[in-house]
């Protein structure tokens, strides 16, 4: 750590501010009781008024380049030991440079949400001891005595535990009958009595797997390595042992993990495996619990940070291993500023400390794979379940089902497949991927669609609530009568959500006990451990759910698999869907029979001569590739071409689409070797959303490094010519979803 010298005489500091004039060094003195390190956070005056503002200090000078009355003076540092190590701070710069953020707006992606100024964290409390004074009255007495056989407890159990008040403690403390400090109380559940368990025994693909990639991390070999083994073939066993080895030689570890797979099964594995080693961070924890775990690690409490996206920036110093499982997922993806991806944080990472990637996935992202069949990336494979049996895959036309007669959202055949399954008490699993009741509400006298004025958008009835909600912007409305178009009262809900799915199931099957598991029922802490955890317990029969329960699902009494909808994810009008609908339909899949009773997986579709069905039911992703990259050459489209997303969002539509217009002209115009192909202006797939409408644009070229300069280039001339101070620009490079 850099560490201020006596010939230091000022900081330089980056203001906590994500405006874009603000984005610079600002130079402050140092006063000279301050101790400061690159990488402390400090409060400055700013501005005419001197307001107090937090700022990071990323280095130090002898000399400024203002007058020297002007230079202000630091106020305070904030933390006894510095919030960035030099690799965080280098990793910040990185960023700002490859997402077009503020750097301060870097800095504080790489810190936990809280720990700023006005919600810092560090919880305390009172611990106690008996002091040199002999007690003067009863109570006073009760308390010393406790003491004395529990000393070190906190001060709210010594009231509950001898039923005094707060006033007594304090009288003591003040009259020299007790002592007091405080201690920092981690928000961690602790786990001192836990029993370890012992690794697993590794079959030949799975020890062949380990092997190697061992043999890398210890030549020092940082060419990353893809796991690409079928669901339940064992890769988490791997990880797992990769861990121990790493911990074993002093380093530490960084495990990802898609967050709808932070299941408690899988804290529970690595808990159990790891013990107080292992620190588990994810959005459903509090702030300041969020924070605990992030200081346990910077301060080396802990080895191991498991969690999603954004456990990439634990303050380890000593990394000698980053693991993306299920690395195909989008959640990797942050769809806020800085708009980064994990893999490629965590390839920077890996570079600085000498540490080795490993990503995992059954469905491995084309990206991924191309890169593998271009030697980018070592391989191992896993060909086989750990129990030998893959599940048997049904397709069933519904376009079928209908002419023959049969309006139930449930295929004949999926039908008698849940009916089966109960009877043998086992556990089924419906997954679509749309929450709700109804997709849309219409008029059937006129053809009227409800829908959201606030956003282009049609409502999603909830029937639970009773009310239409805007799934974008969380507008709700009531239900009306009569139509506001027509007046008739033909209103009618159409398309079906989990919601209308577990409705229907309940009609159907009666006596069947169900769960329901999307954004709806997982809204409040806890909720996504408790009905998990309840079918577990095999208080459901029947698990109904989004995206959510298609990975990181290990039930051994779950034999049955139904897709309602393959189409969903099939029509979004993306170029990645027929490669997202393989995946989701391959991973849900993969939830049934991992145990030792044959698993049947039912897939529902009005498409189900699609190559992405079609694959999906012989559990050939190679197949899948090997069609889907030659769509993807013939149409230019990534892997063999990068992609830069523009959107402007703005109150007013017309000025929006002439400045958009005139930003593709000027593109145009400066485009003479034909070197970088557009794609719009066109509305974006979501047109309007909270009154701000949206319009993009789309920049394709093979070199990322001209294409990321052309569009900077070309945004900055627009910028030069035309107001564009009523609309907000957001610049994506390789964003995941060109809609």
């Amino acid at each position: 750590m850099t560490t201020l010298t006596t010939k230091s005489r000022f900081a330089s500091v980056i203001i906590d501010a994500a405006a874009s004039e603000l984005d610079r060094i600002f130079s402050y003195e140092i006063p000279e009781n301050l101790d400061l390190q690159v990488g402390s956070r400090v409060i400055v005056p700013f501005g005419r008024a001197n307001r107090r503002i937090e700022g990071y200090v990323i280095g130090f000078s002898d000399s400024v380049d203002i007058p020297y009355d002007k230079v202000k003076q630091i106020s305070l540092t904030l933390d006894d030991t510095p919030v960035f190590t030099p690799q965080l701070l280098e990793l910040a710069k990185f960023m700002q440079e490859k997402y077009f953020s503020a750097l301060s707006v870097c800095l504080a992606c790489v810190i936990p949400v809280g720990i700023k100024m006005r919600n810092f964290l560090t919880k305390t409390k009172q611990a106690l001891t008996a002091g040199i004074v002999l007690p003067k009255t009863p109570l006073q007495k009760k308390v010393f005595e406790y003491v004395s056989e529990y000393p070190k407890s906190f001060a709210e159990v010594v009231r509950a535990k001898t039923g005094v008040s707060s006033a007594v403690i304090s009288s003591m403390i003040k009259n020299g009958a007790l002592a007091a400090e405080d201690v920092t109380v981690r928000r961690v559940a602790e786990s001192p009595n836990l029993n370890l368990c012992e690794p697993l025994a590794l079959n030949p693909e799975q020890q062949n797997a380990f092997d190697f990639i061992l043999e890398k991390i210890q030549k020092g070999d940082t060419k990353p390595t893809l796991i690409y083994g079928v669901t339940g073939s064992g890769k988490t066993e791997i990880y797992l042992q990769l861990i121990q080895r790493v911990i074993s030689q002093g380093k530490t570890a960084i495990m990802l993990v898609p967050e709808i797979s932070l299941t408690p099964q899988t804290v529970d594995i690595f808990t159990k495996r790891f013990g107080g080693r292992v620190a588990v961070t994810h959005s459903r924890l509090s702030a300041g619990e969020r924070f605990d775990r992030w200081d346990m690690a910077r301060r080396g409490e802990v080895s191991v940070i498991i969690g999603p996206r954004s456990a990439v920036f634990a303050p380890f110093t000593r990394i000698g291993i980053i693991i993306i499982d299920e690395e195909h997922e989008n959640s990797y993806k942050s769809e806020h500023s800085p708009k980064y991806h994990a893999k490629e944080i965590a390839e920077f990472v890996a570079a600085q400390h000498g540490a080795q990637l490993v990503l995992g996935s059954a469905t491995p992202s084309l990206e991924t794979f191309f890169d593998v069949k271009n030697a980018k990336l070592d391989c191992v494979i896993l060909k086989e379940r750990i129990n030998k049996t893959m599940p048997e895959i049904f397709v069933e036309d519904m376009r079928r089902e209908l002419i023959e007669g049969n309006r139930s959202i449930f295929s004949r055949a999926l039908y008698d497949a849940i009916k089966d399954t109960l009877s043998r008490r086992e556990q089924v699993i419906l997954f679509l991927n749309r929450r709700g009741h109804s997709t849309f509400v219409s008029c059937r006298n006129c053809g009227y669609v409800m829908s959201c004025d606030d956003c282009s958008v049609n409502y999603t009835y909830h029937q639970y609530e009773n009310l239409l909600m805007c799934h974008y912007c969380g507008k709700v409305a009531r239900i009306l009568e009569n139509c506001p178009a027509c007046g008739s009262r033909y209103i009618k809900y159409f398309g079906i959500g989990t919601e209308k799915v577990q409705e229907e199931t309940a009609k159907f099957f009666p006596k069947a006990a169900t769960l329901r598991m999307d954004a709806d029922t997982t809204s409040r802490k806890n909720s996504h451990e408790d009905i998990l955890s309840a079918f577990r317990r095999r208080e459901a029969d029947i698990l109904i759910g989004t995206q959510m329960i298609a990975k990181g699902l290990d039930y051994p009494n779950v034999t049955l698999v139904g897709v309602m909808c393959a189409d969903i994810s099939l029509n979004n009008g993306d170029f990645r869907s027929s490669e997202t609908t393989f995946r989701l339909l391959t991973q849900v899949a993969g939830r049934a029979g991992r145990a030792s009773a044959p698993g049947k997986v039912f897939i529902q579709t009005y498409f189900p001569e699609h190559y992405a069905v079609e694959f999906s039911k012989n559990h050939d992703y190679d197949g899948f590739y090997e069609h889907e990259i030659s769509v993807r050459r013939s149409m230019n489209y990534p892997p063999f071409t990068k992609i830069f997303g523009i959107m402007f969002v703005g109150a007013d539509e017309k000025n929006l689409i002439v400045l958009l217009y005139r930003l593709s002209q000027i593109m145009t115009a400066y485009n003479k070797n034909n070197m970088f192909g557009l794609i719009g202006p066109s509305p974006a797939a979501i047109s309007k959303i909270k009154n701000n409408y949206r319009h993009k644009l789309i920049v394709k070229s093979e070199d990322e490094d001209k294409l990321r300069a052309f569009v900077l280039f070309c945004v900055g001339k627009l910028k030069e010519t035309e107001n564009t101070s009523n609309v907000e620009i957001f610049l994506t490079p390789n964003p995941l979803n060109t809609q």
